[in-house]
């Protein structure tokens, strides 16, 4: 968002799609947790103006610099970093785990293992943080 206006128009319009929300939820007899709910502004840098809250149900929305969605990690410059950190710790377990118990397994068994439990953890959602830049890609690479 370039200006303070432009940046105004955007809330408003996103305060109205939430309070749209909260109403229909309402008509049906659904009912929302938003003191769960959160909210990202992604860019390069922050604005030098104060962001208005998104109010839900009553509720400020919390402005975070990372969600975590089904799984995926997202941050407010959409590098990734943390999602590829957080799946190399996790493929570094595994991968300890195989070791320790490689003894107990021949060649054909530690294959099998590998493949369906480290690099599965690698390999997952890669579709939505491939794009990530190569420091981080690397660091997958390295388990």
């Amino acid at each position: 968002m370039k200006t303070e206006d432009s940046a105004s128009a955007s809330y408003a319009t996103l305060q109205t799609a939430v309070d749209a929300l909260s109403k229909w939820g309402a008509e049906w007899h659904i009912t929302f947790e938003p003191t769960k709910s959160q909210a990202m502004t992604i860019g390069r840098k922050r604005p030098t103006w104060a962001t208005p809250p998104i109010i839900f149900n009553d509720n400020a929305v919390k402005e975070e610099d990372e969600i975590k969605m089904l799984g995926l990690i997202a941050d407010k410059h959409l590098t990734f970093a943390p999602q590829t950190k957080n799946l190399a710790n996790r493929a570094r377990q595994r991968l300890g785990f195989l070791r320790r118990a490689s003894k107990y397994l021949h060649a054909k068994g530690r294959a099998t293992v590998y493949k369906a439990f480290v690099r599965l953890r690698l390999e997952s959602d890669s579709l939505a943080w491939m794009g990530a830049a190569q420091a981080n890609l690397k660091r997958l690479d390295r388990v």
